[in-house]
């Protein structure tokens, strides 16, 4: 099965392999988009940001396949889903709070004085001092969730309702 089928096809079962590999392209695809403030301009990296947004679907897709073939219901996702926003928040959180504390205070300042341009000057230096470690944090929550799906979740070795064993 060719990476792009992998990535944006939703029915059917997926291997652990085939799961596991597409799953590593998309975390190194987050981790350039969360990189991006360090090497584009501020406004092309906060369009790549949102556009990232889009990576949602081809991981609902290999989630919901996985699933699939341990015989789950492919809306699990949503419990993948959250559980990894809880965990990316609260390191992020961490994160900046070490790393971003000159920034943050200039964004503080910037807010009480009201002016528009420091705050957007603010959030540019914010975004750059923290990329690094949101990236990999991020990036070692999404390693951590796919090998653990890969550990948890055993193949149905026999036809199930959403098609043969892969």
């Amino acid at each position: 099965m060719n990476l792009m089928s992998t990535l944006f096809a939703h029915k059917g079962r997926l291997a652990p392999a085939e799961f596991q590999r597409a799953g590593f392209v998309l975390i190194g695809m987050s981790f350039l988009i969360a990189l991006s403030p360090l090497f584009l301009p501020f406004r092309l990296s906060i369009t790549l940001s949102i556009l990232g947004l889009l990576l949602v679907w081809p991981w609902a897709c290999l989630w919901s396949r996985r699933f699939h073939d341990a015989g789950q219901s492919g809306w699990l996702f949503l419990a993948v889903l959250v559980l990894y926003l809880a965990l990316n928040f609260a390191m992020n959180q961490i994160l900046s709070t070490i790393f971003g504390g000159e920034a943050a205070r200039m964004a503080q300042a910037a807010v009480e004085t009201g002016d528009f341009r420091i705050m957007m000057e603010a959030m540019r230096e914010s975004a750059v001092a923290l990329a690094p470690s949101n990236a990999i944090g991020s990036g070692l929550i999404s390693v951590v969730m796919v090998l653990g799906a890969n550990a948890m979740l055993k193949s149905d070795p026999e036809e199930n309702r959403y098609g043969p064993p892969v």
